[in-house]
C-alpha cells in the first residue's frame, strides 16, 4: 500500500477510534471519511488502466487487469430509472409490511455481499497479492447457475492466509448480523465502497456525465418532491450508509445519536473521480499498477477537492435549513464542472470529453488513446466480466 493510501486508511481508522471515545466534529468526520474513501477507491482503480499501445510485455503480464464491470451508455442512461423502481419498491414494502420484513431480506443480501467485500479488503491489506499454495477444488456449476453467475465453475480453492481472511470476514459479518453495531456497519459499508470503486468502470466521460446528470435529477426528485428517499433511508437498517456519531449517550431519542451518509453519495461521484484519475494516468503514460504520486494528476486532485467542497456545502445547507439535503445536488455540479474547467485550462477539454475505457469492436490500429474513432465506437460488456476464468492462477 502506498504512503497516500496508508494515510487515507489511517485517517478513517483514527476518526472511528475518536468516535468510539468522544464525538468528533460532524463536518470534519463526514468530509474526511468520505473523501478518504473516494481517494482509496480511485487509487485502487488504477489496476483497470489499459496498457498504452506497444507497451504490452512481461511487466504488464505480471499485473493482469482485474475482473470488472464496465458500464455502457445504456446502463448509464437507465440506471436512475432502475434505481427509482427499486426505491419505490422498498418504500412500498415499508408502508405495507413494515420495515422489519424489508430489513430481514436486506440483511440476508448484505451478509453475502459484505462477506465477499470484507474478505477481499482483508486479503488486499494483508496478503498484498502474494501467491501461496491453495487447497480445495473447483466445482462445475449447473447450467442455470452458470448463466446467472456468468462463469462455468466455482473455484473453492483457498490458501492458509486466504482461509484466515475468510474467517475474519465471517466473524465480522456474523457479529454485525447479531448486534447491528454501528462500527461493524461502517466496516462493511467501507469495504463495499472501496470494492465498488475499484471494480466498476463507468466506461467513458460521456457515460459518466449521463449517469451523474440522471442521478442529479433522481436525488432532487425523491428528496425534495416526496418523502420516499428519507423514509427508505431511515427505515433501512443495513450497511447502505455510513453512520457518524453525534451523541455518546442520547437521552431522549436514540435515533439522534447518529447522522448518516448514503453510500450512493460516495460511490456515484467516486466512480467519476476514479475515471478522472485514470484519465490523468493515461495522459501521463502511466502503466497498470501505478500508484497516485507516480504521475502528475492535476485534474484528479482538483476534482477530489471539489468533491470535499461539495460535501462541506451540503452539510452547511443541511445545518442552516435543518432538513435533509440531496447531496448529489451539490456534488454533481462540483465534480463535473471542475473537471471540465481544469481540463479546459490545460487545453485538454476535448480529450477529456472523448476519453473512453469501453472496448471497441474492429477499432483501427491508428485509433489512439482518448479518440473515439469518429464517434463510431461499439460499446460492449468488458471481456474481463464476460470471459471470467474459474480461478486465479497460482
Amino acid at each position: 500500500m502506498s504512503a497516500a493510501n496508508s494515510a487515507a486508511a489511517g485517517a478513517i481508522l483514527l476518526l472511528h477510534a475518536w468516535s468510539f471515545i468522544a464525538v468528533p466534529p460532524l463536518q470534519l468526520n463526514v468530509v474526511a471519511t468520505a473523501t478518504a474513501l473516494v481517494f482509496l477507491g480511485a487509487s485502487r482503480s488504477l489496476k483497470l488502466l489499459k496498457e498504452p499501445p506497444g507497451r504490452a510485455g512481461a511487466k504488464s503480464a505480471a499485473a493482469p487487469r482485474e475482473e470488472t464491470v464496465c458500464l455502457t451508455a445504456r446502463d448509464a442512461a437507465t440506471f436512475p430509472l432502475v434505481g427509482s423502481v427499486a426505491l419505490c419498491g422498498c418504500y412500498a414494502m415499508i408502508k405495507i409490511f413494515g420495515k422489519a420484513l424489508l430489513n430481514t431480506l436486506l440483511l440476508a443480501y448484505f451478509v453475502c455481499l459484505g462477506l465477499v467485500a470484507v474478505e477481499t479488503a482483508a486479503e488486499s491489506a494483508f496478503l498484498k497479492g502474494k501467491q501461496t499454495p491453495r487447497f480445495g477444488k473447483v466445482i462445475k456449476l449447473w447450467k442455470p447457475a452458470a448463466w446467472v453467475f456468468e462463469q462455468a465453475a466455482l473455484d473453492l480453492r483457498v490458501s492458509g492466509p486466504q482461509a484466515a481472511c475468510w474467517a475474519c470476514a465471517v466473524a465480522a459479518v456474523a457479529a454485525y448480523a447479531a448486534t447491528r453495531f454501528w462500527m461493524l456497519n461502517n466496516l462493511i459499508a467501507t469495504c463495499l465502497c472501496v470494492s465498488g470503486l475499484e471494480m466498476v468502470s463507468v466506461g467513458s466521460f460521456r457515460n459518466a456525465a449521463v449517469l451523474l446528470c440522471g442521478l442529479f435529477v433522481y436525488d432532487i426528485t425523491w428528496v425534495f418532491g416526496t418523502d420516499v428517499m428519507v423514509t427508505v433511508a431511515k427505515g433501512i437498517d443495513g450497511p447502505i450508509k455510513l453512520l457518524f456519531r453525534r451523541e455518546l449517550k442520547p437521552d431522549d431519542d436514540p435515533s439522534k445519536a447518529f447522522s448518516m451518509l448514503g453510500l450512493g453519495d460516495i460511490v456515484v461521484p467516486g466512480l467519476f473521480v476514479a475515471l478522472i484519475l485514470r484519465f490523468d494516468a493515461t495522459r501521463a503514460g502511466a502503466r497498470r499498477g501505478a500508484e497516485v504520486g507516480d504521475f502528475a494528476s492535476p485534474v484528479f486532485l482538483a476534482v477530489l477537492a471539489s468533491y470535499a467542497g461539495g460535501l462541506v456545502l451540503t452539510l452547511y445547507i443541511m445545518t442552516v435549513f435543518d432538513a435533509a439535503q440531496p447531496a448529489l445536488l451539490y456534488l454533481v455540479p462540483a465534480t463535473l464542472l471542475t473537471s471540465l474547467l481544469v481540463a479546459a485550462c490545460r487545453g485538454e477539454a476535448s480529450t477529456l470529453a472523448a476519453f473512453s475505457e469501453e472496448e471497441e469492436n474492429d477499432a483501427p490500429p491508428s485509433a489512439g488513446p482518448g479518440k473515439s474513432n469518429g464517434g463510431a465506437t461499439t460499446p460492449r460488456r468488458s471481456p474481463r466480466l464476460a470471459a471470467k476464468s474459474p480461478s486465479k492462477e497460482n
